[in-house]
């Protein structure tokens, strides 16, 4: 049922033209050279981690900048990336899962992403159960 609500509300955004990746793509491209690379992802994954340990708790994920999010709560959210880092379903983020994302998002696996294959691969991810 979940599926087809969700597809449902992405063929009423993909009617509309919007692209639900385009403003993470935009916030993630920190160089603005059309491409996103791991150490960009990196940086975005510092400025989130406030207390500047290497971990992300929920809090800090919950007060980071969420644009283009999928149609997910943010509970939800953090639970799709700590069952993707190192130390899996802690309840803490570690840097395993920007990797984890950017090998999701990277389609061609040529340690870039583009604003296509980051709209051809951003809301499949959240589609797997």
């Amino acid at each position: 049922m979940l599926v087809i609500v969700f597809f449902g509300l992405l063929a009423v955004a993909l009617s509309h033209g919007l692209d639900l990746s385009k403003p993470l793509f935009d916030l993630l491209d920190q160089n603005k050279d059309g491409v996103v690379r791991l150490n960009e992802m990196f940086a975005a994954y510092d400025i989130v981690d406030l207390s500047k340990d290497g971990l992300m708790t929920f809090t800090e994920f919950a007060a980071g900048p969420h644009p283009g999010s999928p149609p997910l709560s943010i509970e939800e959210a953090f639970r799709y990336f700590d069952d993707r880092d190192n130390d899996k379903n802690n309840g803490v983020l570690d840097s395993g899962c920007v990797v984890a994302f950017f090998e999701d998002l990277d389609g061609n696996k040529n340690g870039e992403i583009t604003l296509q294959e980051m709209t051809e691969n951003y809301l499949a991810l959240f589609l797997v159960k």
